[in-house]
C-alpha cells in the first residue's frame, strides 16, 4: 500500500525496549532479520532506529549490511 500511495516513500522502523545497552546482539539479531524481510519490499526501509532507557539512536548501516 504504501509504494501504491505514497510512491517513492520510505518506511522508518522503530524496535522499542526497556533496558540498556543500545544495541545487544538480540537486537542485531532483529534488526538484520528485519532488514532481510524488508529488501523485497517495493519501498524504501531505512533508517532503522532503536529506542531503549539509554535513548534512542539510529542503527548503523555497518550493523544491517549482514541481512543484505
Amino acid at each position: 500500500m504504501l509504494a501504491t500511495t505514497f510512491p517513492g516513500g520510505s518506511l522508518a522502523v522503530l524496535e522499542a525496549r526497556p533496558g540498556g545497552p543500545m544495541l545487544t546482539p538480540a537486537d542485531r539479531a532483529w534488526c538484520r532479520g528485519l532488514q532481510r524481510a524488508l529488501l523485497d519490499a517495493p519501498f524504501a526501509s531505512y533508517p532503522l532506529f532503536v529506542a531503549t532507557d539509554a535513548g534512542v539512536g539510529v542503527v548503523p548501516p555497518d550493523e544491517l549490511v549482514a541481512a543484505a
